[in-house]
């Protein structure tokens, strides 16, 4: 026998450089062994395994088809790919998966495909809308859906004080929109815009409550106008600026509840009073004089900023606050000496003062896992002792019971109140909020961070 036909021979026995047959498959393991196929042997390019072979499987619907290629074809064949829509689903889709795209089935290709209750078209799935701009009538409801044009009124710097406020003719003012809410129309739409108030806006309404999305928009008080913002109606007020800057508060909370989403206000000698239920998110106070907030309600906040005037916040009222940043205060940045029970949490408080940063006249008045900085105290404490605390970081003068030490900031010349890679707050703390006061997702580190910032690495 010649040495070729003997490595011919070895090769038939062995499968010489293991290359399986392409049209040869099988099932599974035992099936593979049982027919002597190597194992894994499975069929490509939409073929199916029948008797140990790959072949094309025929199909009248995709029903008839397998996961490997399960779109049935024009030609009637079960293909890995599909072509056109009526192949859609395929076999084990999903039904709502109507669309052929790029060889696959998707739910849509457009926000018209979806249903009102996901109406947004996201990479071929329907989802809730989360912007007011992914909405034909420029207003995403709480739950995620679109909300009807003819259930909105509608404020643009075009519009007149006239009709109804409909989407085609808008009315241009906040206190004449608000008059034309009622239950079936309490949402207040107002476009991108600056709108100049020449009177102080008081924004009542029949309806139970009312939602205002403001589209980034922002109202003006002109030199002789109070632009003091009245809410005396249950309101939820998202995405707007009030610029009372050449007046004296900004907004006023004087009966019911209000919940606030990213509102800032830019006040003369205030910014917030309220005598009523204010739930506020990612609020941003700036007062050149006075008083930030004055509380004689009840307030919460979960994320925000207060600077730039004499007190950060005071009141005879109660509140509950995390994620806050308070600085550039030049008498107290907190002065609690008139509520009791109040709860501050993961906030950085700052004053400029010679008379220390927070004041605090009962010991129900709780302070935990914050930083309180005042660098100008005069070797006064930051913070008054009849306050509880726990988990602090006190500075710079030592206070009994707290960590001290420089926290490190960035740039709080600049506002910068960022920690730095070495700041004594981070990673001390085992639980926390889930954000921070910009946002960012906590723990960064193995812990979480003391005072409104998370440190990012």
């Amino acid at each position: 026998m010649s040495m070729r036909t003997i490595f011919v021979s070895l090769c038939l026995l062995v499968a010489c450089g293991s290359k399986t047959n392409p049209d040869v498959c099988c099932t599974d393991t035992a099936d593979c062994a049982a027919k002597g196929v190597p194992d894994g042997s499975v069929c490509s390019g939409g073929l199916v395994c029948r008797g140990n072979t790959c072949i094309a499987e025929t199909c009248t619907t995709s029903g008839q088809c397998e996961a490997g290629a399960p779109f049935c074809s024009a030609s009637m064949l079960c293909t890995a790919t599909c072509m056109v829509d009526s192949e859609c689903p395929g076999f084990g889709g999903d039904t709502s998966h109507r669309f052929c795209e790029m060889g696959g089935c998707v739910e849509c290709r457009m926000d018209a495909d979806c249903e009102s209750s996901g109406p947004v078209c996201g990479a071929g799935v329907c989802r809730a809308c989360k912007l007011d701009v992914e909405c034909p009538s420029n207003v995403c409801a709480a739950n995620g859906s679109c909300s009807a044009p003819a259930d909105v009124v509608y404020m643009s710097t075009s519009g007149s004080n006239s009709g109804t406020c409909t989407q085609a003719a808008p009315c241009a003012g906040l206190a004449y929109a608000a008059s034309q809410t009622s239950d079936a129309r309490s949402t207040i739409s107002i476009s991108y815009g600056s709108y100049s108030v020449a009177n102080s806006i008081l924004v009542n309404s029949s309806a139970a409550r009312i939602d205002i999305h403001g589209n980034r928009s922002t109202l003006v008080a002109s030199p002789t106008g109070g632009g003091f913002i009245f809410v005396n109606v249950p309101a939820t007020i998202r995405d707007l600026t009030i610029d009372d800057s050449l007046g004296d508060e900004g907004v006023a909370v004087n009966v019911g509840t209000a919940s606030l989403y990213n509102v800032t206000i830019e006040g003369g000698p205030g910014g917030l009073q309220t005598t009523g239920i204010v739930d506020a998110h990612q609020l941003l106070i700036h007062h050149k004089a006075q008083v930030g907030i004055d509380n004689s309600g009840s307030l919460t906040i979960d994320g925000g900023r207060i600077y730039g005037g004499a007190t950060g916040m005071l009141g005879t009222g109660t509140f509950q606050v995390s994620n806050l940043l308070v600085y550039d205060e030049s008498y107290l940045a907190l002065d609690m000496s008139h509520t009791s029970g109040a709860l501050v949490r993961f906030s950085t408080i700052e004053s400029t003062s010679a008379q220390g940063a927070v004041y605090c006249s009962s010991s129900s008045n709780v302070l935990s896992d914050s930083i309180v900085w005042a660098p100008n105290s005069q070797n006064a404490p930051g913070i008054n002792v009849n306050c509880t605390f726990m988990r602090m970081l006190i500075g710079p003068t030592v206070v009994a019971g707290a960590a001290s030490g420089d926290p490190m900031f960035v740039n709080p010349a600049l506002g910068d109140y960022h920690l730095t890679a070495f700041s004594p707050a981070i990673d001390k703390v085992d639980a926390g909020p889930a954000l921070d006061f910009d946002g960012d997702p906590r723990p960064q580190g193995a812990r979480f961070d003391i005072g409104a910032d998370e440190y990012k690495p």
